[in-house]
Order: C-alpha cells, then structure tokens, then sequence
C-alpha cells in the first residue's frame, strides 16, 4: 500500500533515498489497467491453473475472477479460488491477489486470499442510483444482470481502489475483506465527520446487529480515519460499560495489529488523556466520574468517541459525563441489540442513525440463523 524508499548509489559516492509508489490510491486514472483472460500460472508440478480472468494494476494482480454460466452454481467458482490458493496449486499468484470473486450472471460471491468458502458473501450496493447509472453505460443491450451490478460496485477503479486500502486487514494472521455493511457503515461515517451528508453534528450511531462483524467495523473506521488526510493527529478512545467487553474489544484491535492502551482506573483515564501521545485508549465508562470530577477537559475536535452497545440506559448520565471531558469531541455509538424504548432516547444523545444492518438483513444474506 505504501510502496518502498530505495537507496541510489550516486557516481560522487553519495547515497540518494526516493520512494516508489506502486499504486496512485488518489488519482485512478494514472494507474495501468489491464484485463487478461485465461491468465496461466505454473504450478509446483509443471502444469499450469488457467484462471479465468485477472485484473491487473500496475502490473499487480488484484483481482482473480472464476466466470460461470447461469446453469452452473456461483459455489463451482468460489471452490476453484479456494483450491486454487493451496500450496499444490498457485498460492503464488494469491500473495497479491486482493479481491477473489465467483460469479455466473445471476449471482456473485466474492473474499480475498484465504478466505474459506463457508465466508463468501454476496455484495448489496446502497447506492443503488449511482450502480444503474453506471452499469447502463457499459451494457449495450439494456439487460443488467446481477454479476453487471456487482461488477460495477466493486470493480470501478475508485471504489476497488479504496477496497484495497482501506477495507483489507489481517486479523489474528488471517486476511478479512469488509462486507458491504462493514463498507456502507464506515463510508457514511466518515460523510457525517465531514458533514457531508447533510445531518447537523458529526456524530451518530451505528446499528448493526449482533454477529454482522461490529468489532472489526469499530477497526477499519479507525484505520480509515487515521488516513484520511483532512483529520489531523486524531485520537480515539474505545467505551464499553463493563470490563469483559472492553477485554474483548481491545482484543479485536489487538488481533488486527493495533495496540490500545486501558485505562484501569478513572485516574489511570484522566493521565492517558493528558499525554496526546497515546492514540488509542479503552476505558469503561465509569471511568468517566473520576475524569470530569477532576476537570478533565479535552477540548480537541479531532478525538473520537466509540461507544459500544451504546444504547444502554446506563449511558445516559454518563454520556453528559464524558461531555464534559471531551466538549468538542465526535461521539459514534455502536450497537447491535433490539432496543426497548427508553433504550432508543438513550442511544439518540451519540447523534442519528449513521447506517444500519438489521436482523432481516442478516438472515437474508445467510449470515446469521
């Protein structure tokens, strides 16, 4: 993502240091796209696997399709991508391979390097305006299929583009491609910091129910802030209401190579808060009494609140609590349980709701039972 600093031996002994770009992430448009079919790679053994069609950028293989026609099962090809990455076959080819999809024209699956098949998902775009506008231009007959839809939706060079970056990770060593909640819901954070869509405060909530991938959304928002050029030196604090579960969350980002640091009581809270060296703190929110007891005041608007099961009654008197330290700070509730009524007028003090994936829909998408 990166790239690499090289060192040049000059002709007068001196050594010159320059970085290489291997992708334009901000401009598309000055990357080499390619398209190959049929892309053959060597096996250990001689023979050759023929994947059906590889996008390249630069160069880079990121994305290897397996196409199937409407009679044959989508799971044909999300099985011939699983065997494909073994040791036996081209794992060679998978060290780069980002994005590994199976499609037949009604259907579309897709993961990454690794991925097994149980964990193929399908892709539900949200702007649904935006994907029709798009796939119109590029089928000549008018009949859009669904494997037109996808293709749009996760193939268009930006949008592709930001996939990789943003939305990749490894967690506990196994690489992990955000679903499309888990990509809708930080995409439409990160319009409400920027004010962008249209909402009168930065913060809000995100409701996705239980099983939908809540910790790592929690993650890849704060990956995605921390790149975003427009947010200086932003910091984080993790809020949970008991100490299993900011456990288990610190875990989550520990597990995705981010180390946060607890506080273990509201005075450890209130000396983590004064040292702006320490980018991502977990604390309970009890912890909040001893910091606004101490007139605790953080006043930067680049600290970001995260509040998990934020819809709990126990945060109401406390929410004014960690207001006070953090006047200025974006507050983003996450939650994922069925809210009782006075659990809603808690969960609006965070702001209005931001996206949510419901129960429905994760039945719908075979996600959860």
């Amino acid at each position: 993502i990166y790239g690499k600093s090289c060192d040049v031996h000059l002709y007068d002994g001196n050594t010159q240091s320059f970085d290489i770009s291997y992708i334009n992430w901000d401009d598309p448009d000055k990357n080499i796209w390619q398209v190959t079919d049929e892309f053959s790679v060597e096996r250990t053994n001689g023979k050759y696997a023929r994947p059906d069609i590889v996008l390249l950028v630069n160069g880079i293989p990121l994305v290897v399709i397996e196409c199937k026609k409407s009679s044959v099962d989508v799971e044909e090809g999300v099985k011939q991508n699983v065997r494909n990455w073994q040791p036996d076959y081209i794992p060679q080819l998978f060290k780069f391979t980002q994005l590994a999809i199976a499609m037949n024209p009604e259907s579309v699956k897709y993961g990454t390097a690794g991925t097994k098949q149980e964990f193929y998902c399908k892709w539900h775009e949200e702007d649904v305006q935006w994907q029709e506008e798009a796939a119109k231009r590029y089928v000549d007959d008018g009949h859009i299929t669904e494997q037109d839809k996808v293709i749009v939706s996760m193939l268009s060079k930006k949008r592709l583009l930001n996939t990789i970056r943003f939305f990749i990770l490894y967690d506990s060593g196994i690489k992990k491609v955000a679903r499309y909640q888990q990509f809708f819901g930080v995409e439409n954070t990160m319009r409400r910091i920027h004010g962008e869509d249209g909402c009168n405060s930065r913060g809000g909530v995100i409701w996705h129910t239980q099983g939908s991938g809540k910790s790592l959304t929690m993650v890849m928002l704060v990956k995605r802030i921390i790149a975003d050029e427009r947010v200086k030196n932003p910091r984080f604090v993790l809020v949970c209401d008991r100490l299993n579960l900011i456990k288990q969350l610190r875990d989550n980002f520990v597990h995705t190579g981010m180390d946060p640091v607890e506080a273990t009581t509201g005075r450890g809270l209130v000396s983590l808060l004064k040292d702006g060296g320490n980018t991502l703190i977990a604390t309970t929110i009890n912890k909040f009494e001893a910091a606004a007891k101490s007139r605790t005041k953080v006043k930067d608007e680049n600290i970001f609140l995260l509040i998990d099961e934020s819809h709990r009654s126990n945060y109401g008197s406390l929410a004014t609590k960690m207001r006070v330290v953090f006047p200025n700070a974006c507050y983003i509730g996450f939650t994922g349980t069925p809210l009782m009524k006075n659990e809603k007028n808690t969960m609006e003090k965070f702001g209005k709701l931001i996206h949510k994936y419901t129960i429905k829909d994760g039945v719908d998408d075979q996600a959860i039972v």
